[in-house]
């Protein structure tokens, strides 16, 4: 994959990403970030959101590849914390080991790439469209619910599928709160009504009824 994706000016590391100043867990293999670019895919997520990852990799845009007119346009969605560290030491059982040489900075861990006018493509079928990111477990059931993760998977729907007057952020909506007082007599008589007045009601419907049927 990795070779393909160079083919579409995308960059993906044989690395890790971990942001202890944001991590959710004792592990230090996940963590949260508001760190996002400007595509217009992630738009919807500026202000007041946060996505989850799971030990990503590094994915970026390939800056060899960015010449002529019809190279694919890559734009870098989303970032660790600035304080994030590109860890490529990986040994065999999956442990992974810090170091001196690591790179600390705002890693990217997922880009949007699109491209129109493919050769041997016809033109009236629109652009190719892309989106890469550096792990999947954020999108898995224990995952996907967490912080704005449901709905960048959203948004990633709808802007594959060109569906552009969709992204847009839908606000949270007001919640209503409702307070009852009660007095001790009110308190009693609701009781009351519950415990007997309501079942009551249904017996005397109940035995009308079978006084209907015997006559």
């Amino acid at each position: 994959m990795e070779t393909l994706l160079a083919e579409w000016g995308v960059s993906v590391g044989n690395d890790v990403v971990i942001d202890e100043k944001n991590a959710v867990s004792d592990t230090k293999r996940d963590f949260v970030t508001s760190t996002f670019g400007t595509h217009a895919l992630i738009k919807p997520l500026l202000h007041g959101f946060q996505m989850y990852t799971i030990s990503p990799r590094s994915v970026a845009k390939d800056m060899r590849n960015t010449a002529g007119a019809d190279a694919p346009q890559v734009e870098q969605l989303l970032y660790s914390g600035a304080e994030g560290r590109i860890i490529t030491d990986i040994r065999a059982n999956g442990e992974i080991y810090a170091s001196a040489k690591d790179s600390i900075t705002n890693a990217p861990i997922m880009v949007a790439v699109e491209k129109g006018g493919l050769r041997n493509v016809s033109a009236d079928r629109g652009t190719t469209r892309i989106v890469v990111t550096g792990e999947s477990l954020f999108l898995v059931n224990n995952a996907i619910d967490r912080e704005a993760n449901r709905q960048f998977a959203t948004h990633a729907i709808n802007w594959l599928l060109a569906r552009n007057d969709l992204l847009v952020a839908v606000p949270p909506r007001p919640l209503s709160e409702y307070k009852l007082t009660m007095t001790d007599a009110q308190m009693s008589a609701a009781s009351w009504l519950l415990m007997a007045g309501l079942p009551g009601f249904v017996l005397f419907i109940g035995a009308l009824v079978w006084l209907r049927r015997r006559r």
